[in-house]
């Protein structure tokens, strides 16, 4: 069985192959540009008023947008920590499950060696 077929099986979708020179372009480019800084600072207040907002009907709406704000800080955390180690190695695999029976839903990093 190739990858491509143990990939589909599994639930998930390849969506990037990179290099360790591509991690580390892109590590820089993340780094070094301010409207990732911009990004990150709107981002955090909208999440905060967004909770602020829903906290007033409390109960299960709270947790559910938290939930989501969690898991979206998860993902971009974890493609965070996928480039730094491809940077550091021979580069990374970028996949995407949507299979929520195989494994949590959303981005998986397998760094190559």
């Amino acid at each position: 069985m190739d990858e491509e077929e143990m990939t589909y099986l599994e639930g998930g979708k390849e969506i990037a192959n990179l290099s360790k020179k591509q991690c580390i372009n892109g590590l820089c480019a993340i780094g070094l540009s301010p409207q990732v800084a911009i990004a990150g600072a709107l981002t955090y207040t909208l999440a905060k008023c967004l909770i602020n907002k829903v906290s007033k009907f409390g109960g299960l709406a709270t947790a559910v947008v938290a939930g989501i704000l969690t898991w979206a800080a998860g993902q971009v955390i974890a493609f965070g920590k996928g480039l730094a180690r491809g940077a550091l190695n021979n580069g990374v695999r970028v996949s995407w499950n949507w299979n929520p029976f195989k494994e949590a839903v959303g981005i998986g990093i397998t760094v190559k060696y």
